[in-house]
């Protein structure tokens, strides 16, 4: 009679789950590094949730499609890279039923693909010990090639978030510069506005800034307006607006922060809004987010040659 063998340690042979663990950390690690690519580019409260929402959604989704398509397809890279355009272009489609346009689809999916094939040449890097090694141990060959790997990305993580945050901003356009985390809007409002006036937009503002004591910052790139004005204690709004995404009504997207409390923050900013509505021929539209009700600014009452074009609010 003979003993059974334990094929795994005796021939060199590799267990499923160690497949499955230099995947996640192949997803997590490609996804962590996306969103740290990303960070930079996106201001105001929403960016400490980048990259939880990025990994976040990789972990829970990624994870799960990319075992299903590799027990279906087999590990290969046309396999990795479908699949990552199909998880980049779901969300992207959900907003394409909501009314975008095709353009976010197209990015969403390229960027899914990439990440797809990226987390497949990583999860093949983790695997190059077990091809080096072909020793009985090879599964310790694996799990150093992943734990390499993760340190790795911890030492990048660190690196590039300390290149990211640079010098402490204690400015008013840094929410947390006393150790704040979260901060509920105070204002929003909308203001339609087309492409071809965002010269004119951000000259306004720049004015307005200037003479009212606002502290500015352009954030503007191509197909993205993007205007952050803040004043001490530290009241800050956000001038938004995106083309790459199709909107039944083009309009500025404006958000305002109070962060110190109170209603010292109110005059300063309807005075402000005022000025920019006047400039415009929009019709602005307020909605508070405070308790009182909205109050128009003061210098939108009449429009530019006396027509009253009174301010909304909900």
């Amino acid at each position: 009679m003979t003993t059974p063998v334990d094929h795994t340690v005796a021939d060199g042979k590799l267990p499923g789950w160690l497949g499955v663990v230099q995947l996640a950390v192949s997803i997590v690690v490609v996804a962590l590094a996306l969103s740290l690519v990303i960070l930079p580019s996106i201001n105001g409260i929403v960016a400490p949730a980048v990259v939880p929402m990025v990994v976040g959604y990789a972990i829970v989704f990624g994870l799960p499609s990319a075992l299903f398509a590799g027990l279906m397809w087999g590990a290969r890279w046309r396999v990795a890279l479908l699949t990552g355009a199909a998880l980049g272009a779901f969300p992207a489609g959900l907003a394409a039923l909501a009314g975008a346009g095709p353009l976010g689809f197209l990015f969403m999916s390229t960027i899914g693909a990439a990440t797809g094939i990226a987390a497949f040449a990583l999860a093949r890097l983790q695997a190059l010990p077990t091809i080096l090694y072909r020793g009985r141990h090879r599964v310790f060959a694996g799990l150093f090639g992943t734990i390499l790997v993760i340190v790795f990305a911890i030492a990048g993580t660190a690196v590039a978030l300390r290149m990211i945050a640079g010098p402490k901003d204690l400015s008013c356009h840094n929410l947390g510069r006393h150790g704040g985390r979260s901060f509920s809007v105070a204002m929003i409002a909308t203001l339609p506005t087309s492409e071809d006036q965002w010269p004119k937009v951000r000259a306004t503002l720049a004015e307005v800034a200037a003479k009212q004591g606002w502290s500015l910052r352009d954030y503007t790139r191509d197909r993205s307006l993007g205007v952050v004005i803040c004043q001490e204690p530290g009241t800050q709004i956000s001038i938004q607006q995106w083309t790459w995404t199709d909107q039944p009504e083009p309009a500025l997207k404006i958000s305002v922060v109070a962060p110190q409390g109170g209603e010292a923050w109110r005059a300063s900013t309807l005075r402000l809004l005022g000025s920019l509505d006047d400039s415009l021929p929009g019709h602005l539209k307020l909605e508070e987010h405070y308790p009182s009700v909205a109050r128009a600014p003061p210098s939108a009452a009449t429009k530019p040659g006396g027509q009253r074009r009174p301010v909304d609010s909900k």
